[in-house]
């Protein structure tokens, strides 16, 4: 799981992403403390600067929240495309909960609306063949979001073989 939440229809693009990841940097890291930070790590790289202890705790502690901002990320991105697979999934099923298009004739008793008959049956197959391409996963998290729903029509449906208050 990531930032994106999949129960909603809140799309993420990539560069959402890399906002939301920088912020988690940005959190524990101004953009000064990281340049000041990075200016002494290139200097000791270069050998003309000597880290102390405590910047040494410092770049350790940089390199962890970049670890987990970048893990955030891949995370995110792989929920968006879940989650645009689902979306594409249910736009197909309410697709396909329209009624289905009847032929209407003209004076002469010839089908005036082809164009569009042809246009509904074109889209049902897509969405058709949208969610007969849905994988495991896709179906799982669309159980989730569009749980099956029992209603109680208040009707004991228990049998007993002896009357209730006798025996």
């Amino acid at each position: 799981m990531s930032f994106v939440n999949l129960m909603a229809h809140d799309v993420w693009s990539e560069q959402d992403i890399i906002n939301r990841t920088e912020a988690i940097i940005r959190g524990e890291f101004p953009t000064d403390a990281e340049n000041i930070l990075n200016r002494k790590v290139t200097a000791a790289i270069m050998g003309v600067y000597n880290l102390t202890d405590a910047e040494k705790s410092e770049v350790s502690r940089y390199q962890t929240i970049c670890a987990f901002a970048r893990d955030s990320g891949m995370a995110a991105r792989a929920d968006m495309t879940l989650l645009t697979n689902v979306l594409t999934v249910e736009a197909a099923a309410t697709r396909l909960a329209q009624p289905v298009l009847n032929p209407m004739l003209d004076e002469t008793g010839k089908i005036s609306n082809q164009t569009e008959l042809d246009n509904d049956a074109a889209e049902r197959v897509a969405a058709q063949t949208s969610i007969d391409g849905a994988n495991a996963d896709v179906n799982a998290l669309l159980s989730l979001r569009n749980p099956i729903v029992e209603v109680d029509n208040g009707l004991d449906k228990t049998l007993s073989a002896e009357p209730v208050g006798m025996g």
